[in-house]
């Protein structure tokens, strides 16, 4: 666990360090790409972007058809020198490069890039002033073979830096991604299988151009992707391998094309029937120029082209939109389609339309999303579909697996009435099962309705005495209303049974905070033993794999039970940087504060407190939350 807290230590020394100079260290520079109009003899902006370019740091990109690397290598207040490679994605790539020494304001410029079909490109780089670029949150480069670990599935390399939620996440991250491939595979057979080199970055990386629609980037000459995973943002989708394929197996197109074939198996046309039925859609016209594309709202943008890309490939056929992306260029693209077609734009987007309206969503559909959505740690989303599913839902089957998806969803998102309104409906179509009744309970809690969780726990132990995991919560419910002796009682049973159903680690550790706070020396010794004892269990399996969210909160309440503060906070501070649910968050948070007023660091205890009122904790952990800002805890 040292290096978790040592790579926080770094980071804070590192921004202290840099925020106390706060002097220019990069180049904020303007970018374009441009493509030559035979007709007009004038060239015709496809792409336009920011960034900010650190000095001595190659930084690489991809837009429209180049890739591009940009490399500050001096600057003052007036002027700035770098270096730009850039290359198109084209069957035969073509090479320029040039060394730049330009005063603010003026454009440094590569031009005659023969592109896909024999388009020529041009790209400049104007850079606009010194700034300063904070690189203490994000201090890591994809150049640097220290910085990220990897570990490979069949069609990727998946890095990630250690310690950070990728580390933890990513071999669910490689399920997702490699069932999209599989998936799309069997649709269009890839003929040129290949590697992906894909970056899971904790935090977007200075040496990155990246696409801030979505904050990802994709350069398929490097077969190479970024995206960012963190809780506070996740631009982990299935898209980015799709996009990937379809680039490394059928080049480059303009990106409302290939945005479009690399989104067709995702879920868009959900969210495109609402926003039909809102009247937020824009003419499909407007899209197939690629700057205003660019330009348009994304979730807009995004939507409108998968579900036509969609709607070419399934009313027509494959081979006929293959033919249309392998011919198109951004300049020609709408008059590529309507003589691919046949048909004029406009008539293709009423079909479209009528397809948006028509064309159904299934049960199976909504549940694949679902599961993805909560894959990429978007609980709103997967109660989202989840809802969809019961509503698209035939038989008493999908029904009860559509509502236990939103009863759990709920309590994820932190939402504990939902999640009792939600599973309410799943036990009037099934109560007989003893599971269903306990997470009933379970919720009741959560809002402080003690009464009916102890109806619905009387329940749930009628249809099986013998779970273990009903007699924890029941222990649980008598130690918030109070009853300890009662809780202390039904923990030791638990104990003595060795949980053969579940909550055995747990009732150990809470079992043993019962005895500890009673102050009689006999308790307090059994209670020793029973933290020594979880701690010895629970570290066995920390040295066998990476930690969980919740072994972590279990270890460190253990360890604060034996004294030790340092690993307590420790496994704490790692529970709370995994977790992802606010009721274990407020949990995390809650124990942290005890472990900081058992240090006597009261104000750093009143912090966490707070912090536990603020978030969407659980009616309990609130009300001993407050009992802790008027009195510290002791052990």
């Amino acid at each position: 666990m040292s290096r978790f807290l040592t790579t926080l230590i770094m980071v804070v020394g590192v921004w202290a360090n840099v925020a106390a100079e706060n002097k220019p260290n990069g180049v904020r520079c303007a970018l374009n790409v441009q493509q030559w109009d035979t007709e007009r003899s004038s060239n015709v902006l496809l792409w336009a972007d920011t960034a900010d370019f650190l000095k001595d740091v190659n930084v690489t990109g991809f837009a429209v058809g180049l890739s591009i690397d940009v490399c500050v290598a001096a600057f003052d207040t007036v002027s700035a020198r770098f270096a730009v490679h850039v290359y198109t994605f084209a069957p035969q790539p073509e090479h320029g490069a040039k060394n730049f020494q330009v005063e603010y304001g003026l454009p440094a410029r590569i031009d005659d890039l023969t592109g896909k079909n024999g388009v020529r490109y041009s790209l400049t780089v104007l850079p606009l002033e010194p700034v300063w670029i904070d690189t203490a949150w994000c201090p890591y480069s994809h150049h640097t073979v220290e910085d990220f670990s990897v570990d490979p599935s069949a069609h990727m390399n998946i890095y990630y830096v250690p310690q950070t939620l990728g580390d933890f996440y990513w071999n669910s991250i490689k399920g997702m991604l490699e069932e999209e491939y599989e998936n799309m595979n069997l649709m269009v057979n890839f003929s040129m299988p290949g590697k992906y080199l894909l970056y899971v970055c904790p935090c977007k990386l200075n040496t990155v151009i990246w696409d801030d629609r979505f904050a990802m980037m994709i350069d398929p000459l490097r077969s190479t992707i970024f995206a960012v995973y963190a809780k506070e943002f996740n631009s982990i989708y299935p898209f980015l391998i799709s996009q990937a394929a379809v680039y490394h197996n059928f080049g480059y197109a303009p990106p409302f094309l290939a945005d479009g074939f690399a989104n067709y198996l995702s879920f868009a046309i959900y969210d495109m029937k609402k926003m039909k039925a809102e009247g937020r859609l824009i003419p499909l016209d407007s899209l197939l120029d690629t700057h205003a594309y660019f330009q348009t709202d994304p979730y807009l943008s995004d939507r409108m082209s998968a579900t036509f890309v969609r709607f070419l490939v399934n009313q027509y056929r494959i081979g006929l939109f293959i033919e249309l992306y392998r011919k198109s260029d951004d300049l020609g693209l709408r008059a590529q389609i309507e003589e691919t077609y046949g048909k004029k734009i406009g008539e293709l987007e009423a079909e479209w339309l009528n397809y948006v309206d028509t064309v159904s969503i299934t049960y199976e559909q909504a549940g694949y999303y679902a599961s993805i959505a909560e894959t990429r740690l978007d609980y709103a989303g997967t109660y989202q579909y989840a809802r969809e599913m019961f509503r698209l839902a035939t038989n008493r089957r999908d029904s009860l697996e559509a509502l236990g998806l939103m009863s759990r969803s709920a309590f994820f998102t932190g939402d504990y009435y939902a999640a009792t309104d939600e599973q309410l409906r799943l036990l009037g179509l099934t109560d007989t099962v003893a599971g269903e009744w306990m997470k009933l309970a379970g919720y009741r809690m959560m809002n402080g309705e003690y009464e009916q969780a102890a109806t619905a726990l009387d329940r749930a132990y009628s249809l099986d005495s013998t779970n273990s995991l009903v007699r924890f919560n029941q222990a649980m419910l008598r130690q918030f209303t109070g009853d300890t002796l009662g809780a202390r009682q039904l923990f030791s049973w638990l104990v003595q049974s060795g949980g053969q159903s579940g909550g055995m680690i747990e009732g150990q550790v809470m079992l043993a905070n019962l005895l500890a706070a009673t102050g009689a020396k006999a308790d307090k010794s059994e209670a020793l033993n029973n933290y020594n004892a979880v701690v010895a269990t629970l570290s066995r399996q920390d040295q066998r794999h990476n930690p969980s969210a919740s072994q972590s909160m279990w270890l460190g309440i253990a360890y604060l039970g034996t004294g030790d503060t340092g690993n307590a906070e420790d496994y704490l501070q790692t529970a709370l940087f995994l977790e992802t649910r606010p009721f274990y968050q407020g949990m995390i948070l809650l124990w942290l504060g005890k472990v900081a007023d058992v240090r006597g660091e009261r104000s750093v205890a009143r912090d966490y407190y707070q912090k536990v009122l603020a978030g969407a904790s659980a009616h309990y952990y609130q009300e001993e939350a407050r009992r802790l800002l008027d009195r510290p805890y002791r052990r």
